[in-house]
C-alpha cells in the first residue's frame, strides 16, 4: 500500500521525474529489494516509481565508463581474450 502511496503523492503534487533526497536515498537499497519492489510497481503500474528509478539509474551510470558500467549491472563478457587485446568495444 506504501508503494501506491509514494506513487499518488508524486504525481499530485507534479514531481514525478524530480529526484528528492528521499528517492536518491530510496533506491540505494540491496540490489535484491530493489528488484522485488520495481515488480511489484510494474505489477501495479506505478509508472512514476519505474520512472525515477530509471532517471536514478541514468544520473548514475552518466559518468560511468564502460567497465563501471559493466560491473554495476553485473554484465559479463562473452568475448574472448583476442577480442578484450583489440578492445574495439571501448571506443564507442
Amino acid at each position: 500500500m506504501w508503494v501506491f502511496n509514494y506513487n499518488l503523492i508524486n504525481y499530485l503534487d507534479g514531481t514525478a521525474f524530480k529526484l528528492t533526497d528521499f528517492d536518491r536515498q530510496f533506491f540505494r537499497i540491496d540490489q535484491e529489494t530493489l528488484v522485488k519492489i520495481l515488480i511489484t510497481a510494474d505489477y501495479f503500474e506505478l509508472t512514476s516509481l519505474i520512472d525515477k528509478w530509471a532517471k536514478f539509474n541514468a544520473d548514475k551510470i552518466a559518468s560511468m565508463n564502460v567497465s563501471e558500467i559493466c560491473a554495476y549491472f553485473n554484465i559479463t563478457t562473452d568475448l574472448t581474450d583476442e577480442e578484450m587485446e583489440v578492445g574495439i568495444f571501448l571506443n564507442y
